[in-house]
């Protein structure tokens, strides 16, 4: 059964064509609204309508048309696009997202892969020996459940902070063009914050000045850890939060491998 988080991105894409459309709530958008209470009704209510604004605002036609894609897409995760809307003769799609928190859930993937998408190595590579035993070490007490997915990723922010600041420190320019493929915050990001009280509290986007100047490749760049979020690793501008990799472990048992999964979320103002 999908969890009411699914239910409620999937409401807000459904509601968002909907209303790009000029249409009442179709059937299949009342089948995902029915899932949910009448509080998260209302927020998916207040981020459709917005959302729609901001598409409109942002596309360069007439819109025609909207047309949400569901999961049709979701095999490539590079390509997350959730609603495509037709005019013209021209099309343009749009990943929407729908959060009540201080950040926005941009992209996930495996800390394996930030090795190879940023890094360009293998872990095993890019880790020393010493610290690549540690990454194998803390895998099996997972697994033997002699530590939780939360120490698992503690042992390791620090190790890859390190690598992204040796990485900063050799080529910086390169270093942002990687990490802005993975943080993906272009015109087709829609990113609304609606709280749980109802209230909007606009998109994270671009526009914010410490996102804004990283993907310029200006203002100071630092990348840290805190102890008292020691599962993230923080990467902020000029002293001004742009967004962070959030680490914790995963295990599904005898048919999936057990690893340290990645959530790169980027922050609001």
């Amino acid at each position: 059964m999908p969890r009411s988080p699914e239910r409620l991105g999937k409401a807000h894409e459904k509601s968002t064509r909907d209303v790009l459309n000029g249409d009442d709530p179709q059937p299949d958008t009342e089948a995902q609204l029915a899932y949910l209470d009448d509080d998260q009704r209302e927020r998916v209510r207040i981020g459709a309508r917005e959302a729609a604004r901001f598409v409109r605002e942002h596309t360069p036609f007439a819109i025609e048309r909207a047309i949400e894609e569901g999961d049709a897409r979701k095999t490539d995760p590079t390509d997350d696009v959730d609603v495509v809307v037709h005019g013209e003769g021209r099309t343009k799609g749009y990943s929407l997202k729908l959060t009540s928190s201080t950040a926005i859930n941009v992209r996930n993937t495996l800390a394996s892969k930030v090795a190879e998408d940023v890094f360009g190595k293998d872990v095993s590579v890019l880790l020393t020996p010493e610290e690549f035993a540690t990454y194998e070490r803390v895998t099996r007490e997972f697994v033997a459940e002699e530590c939780g997915g939360s120490d698992m990723a503690a042992a390791m922010t620090p190790v890859f902070a390190e690598k992204f600041r040796a990485f900063r420190d050799a080529d910086e320019a390169t270093l942002r063009e990687r990490l802005l493929e993975h943080v993906r915050l272009d015109a087709n990001v829609v990113a609304c914050k609606v709280t749980a009280a109802g209230n909007f509290h606009g998109f994270a986007s671009m526009e914010r000045a410490p996102l804004r100047k990283f993907q310029e490749e200006t203002g100071e760049l630092s990348i840290y850890t805190t102890e008292s979020n020691d599962t993230s690793i923080f990467f902020d501008v000029d002293d001004e939060a742009a967004f962070r990799i959030d680490m914790y472990g995963q295990y599904s048992g005898s048919t999936r491998k057990p690893r340290i999964k990645t959530v790169y979320r980027v922050t609001f103002g």
